[in-house]
């Protein structure tokens, strides 16, 4: 069931419209549902189909859960122009172009993965960088699958347009034509805040604009760089309403950050009763997204964090960190740690992001990442 989340048939039907604006299906077109559950975009085409008189073309279904793949082709097995694949669609071979390709991918952080998946996708993908995310790879697969002129339509999170890890996706997409973004409201996926975004892509065309909808309702073309930087900057063309007494984090803080990414969190992260005297003098106090109560305004954290970092952020070597050093010399330590991706860039005992320590150190403000509401 990892990274399975039903689509809302408001949202399904708003994609299918954009999947075929401007460009009826033919019968003999190929429309390809990736991680296609069990079926809301295919019964969404339908409905499209059938409301604008429109020919029902071939579409393939391919879902990795047998369970959801076996209730789906029961569900059309009426249709003829439908087929189910049970398969994994990032690492099956798979028959033939298409001409549309609709979807949701599975959200799956690279924290889920075990070690010899991570390897096989680094393999195979050149959008499995850093802290990637399945979602990410099915747009590489997706366009690899598509005709020239194709249409592609994916819900995902907003991340893959700012995140580091993002950066070869969005030099993927800019190569085409992204014609449209847009950012749908929180609670498109109800108990869920994913930041949801639709994106529509024009396969192997070459675009210009792209027509940003925002949140907020405002409508406004934007050119995307090609070069894999961020896009959220891109994503705003006006001011946030002032409210009496309100601030704006920006306004506030000199840094907005999710905190520190070692990538290793079980070498470096510890329960402070539990560790060596001989360590304590490079642990510091953490905490986590999940061990902040949203019912308390009071911090309680017993864990600490092994820190390799000078005061100026310099990543000490072994000999200056002494114990710390010798400890993570251990065999089986060193090995988790060279396994992780950012030591084909940094030496093997640096975290996977080099932590801005002066400012870590100074007073934060503390919220969840991810939560029903946001709590600081």
């Amino acid at each position: 069931m990892r990274g399975f989340v039903p689509t809302q048939q408001s949202t399904v039907d708003q994609m299918v419209d954009m999947l075929f604006k401007n460009n009826r299906p033919k019968a003999t077109d190929r429309v390809l549902d990736p991680g296609c559950g069990l079926g809301a975009f295919i019964e969404g085409i339908l409905r499209w189909c059938k409301r604008h008189h429109a020919e029902v073309p071939q579409i393939v279904g391919i879902e990795l859960d047998k369970q959801r793949a076996d209730i789906a082709r029961q569900k059309f097995l009426a249709v003829p122009q439908v087929e189910i694949v049970t398969g994994d669609f990032l690492l099956d071979e798979f028959e033939g172009l298409f001409d549309f390709i609709i979807g949701n991918p599975p959200y799956v952080s690279i924290l889920a993965l075990k070690e010899e998946e991570k390897r096989r996708f680094r393999s195979r993908y050149k959008c499995a960088v850093g802290r990637f995310d399945l979602y990410m790879l099915f747009f590489e697969r997706a366009v690899s699958l598509g005709r020239k002129g194709a249409t592609l339509v994916f819900i995902t999170p907003e991340k893959y347009t700012y995140v580091q890890a993002g950066s070869e996706v969005r030099k993927l997409l800019a190569s085409h034509d992204v014609t449209d973004i847009t950012l749908l409201e929180e609670d498109v996926f109800p108990g869920r805040t994913t930041y949801p975004t639709i994106s529509r892509l024009r396969i192997s065309n070459v675009g210009e604009h792209t027509q940003i909808q925002t949140r907020n309702g405002a409508s406004f073309p934007v050119l995307l760089p090609k070069s894999g930087g961020s896009w959220r900057h891109l994503f705003s063309n006006d001011k946030p309403p002032e409210v009496a007494g309100s601030l704006c984090l920006e306004s506030i803080c000199r840094r907005i950050s999710c905190g520190i990414a070692t990538g290793a969190d079980g070498v470096f992260v510890k329960n402070a009763e539990d560790l060596p005297e001989y360590l304590e003098q490079h642990a510091w106090p953490t905490i986590s997204g999940r061990q902040l109560q949203p019912t308390s305004s009071k911090v309680k954290t017993s864990s600490v964090m092994l820190i390799p970092y000078s005061a100026e952020s310099r990543l000490k070597c072994l000999e200056e960190i002494g114990e710390l050093g010798d400890y993570l010399k251990r065999p089986e330590i060193k090995s988790k740690l060279a396994l992780r991706s950012c030591t084909q860039r940094k030496p093997w005992h640096a975290f996977h992001d080099a932590p801005q320590m002066a400012e870590l150190l100074r007073p934060k403000i503390l919220c969840k990442d991810i939560s029903d509401n946001p709590v600081f």
